[in-house]
């Protein structure tokens, strides 16, 4: 019983990991760069994450859904990365 609730608490760790890193890759990203419904749709994504984080009382249904809900918001934004890549 410990070790799979240990188990289980690495597993929302990692998603937990996972989900800051994607919050953190949009850092100087420039959203008006993005169409304005698209640009909306990551905002709340974003926002919803970190509000999420924030709470730090979550199942890892919750953070897996809302990794996936932020990972399908980020699609279409490689060019606003590489982009911001090349000024370093």
């Amino acid at each position: 019983m410990i070790f799979e609730e240990a188990k289980q608490e690495a597993r929302i760790m990692e998603q937990m990991y996972h989900l800051q890193m994607m919050i953190e890759s949009t850092n100087g990203m420039d959203l008006n760069q993005l169409e304005p419904e698209h640009a909306a749709i990551l905002k709340r994504a974003l926002m919803d994450s970190y509000l999420m984080l924030m709470k730090e009382e979550y199942t890892y249904e919750q953070i897996s859904a809302q990794a996936r809900i932020l990972e399908e918001a980020l699609k279409g934004t490689e060019h606003l990365k590489q982009k911001e890549s090349h000024h370093e």
